[in-house]
């Protein structure tokens, strides 16, 4: 499962979509994104860093969106949304104020004590780590029983 960032538009009660018309225009206008495909219900775009790195950017239901960004990815999507006057969300429901720093946005609030209240779990990056290493040991642990029994 990958984690997902998302550049939205909020007022208190309700998202506000971003323009296809609006990103094609942002598109024109910035040199290091470009087209990889359009459809008329999505946008597929690669954005290109200076040092030669890139990233997927997709546009679809009035969001853009990448998957699994790392920190120089973060910072690139707080940059875009700031064009858009939006703001960059995870999937966790953290507003990214830098690529390290995060905080729940008023807009989210009630959505994110609907989701610590109904029992799901926010995690932050150490959590969700050591869930991954405990997972990993267990495998690997039953995999030398397992070795060891045959």
């Amino acid at each position: 499962m990958s984690y997902h960032i998302n550049i939205i538009k909020t007022t208190e009660d309700k998202q506000i979509p971003i323009d296809k018309k609006d990103v094609l225009a942002f598109i024109e206008l910035n040199s290091a994104i470009e087209i990889i495909n359009s459809k008329e219900d999505s946008i597929l775009m690669q954005y290109n860093f200076a040092d030669g790195g890139q990233f997927d950017l997709f546009w679809k239901n009035g969001e853009i969106w990448t998957e699994n960004p790392e920190k120089e990815t973060v910072s690139a999507m707080i940059e875009i949304a700031h064009h858009f006057d939006a703001r960059v969300r995870g999937d966790e429901l953290e507003t990214y104020k830098t690529s390290e720093e995060t905080y729940i946005h008023p807009h989210d609030d009630k959505l994110f004590n609907k989701e610590k209240f109904e029992g799901v779990k926010i995690y932050s990056d150490n959590q969700r780590n050591l869930n991954r290493f405990i997972a990993v040991a267990i495998f690997f642990l039953l995999g030398l029983i397992i070795s060891y029994l045959i």
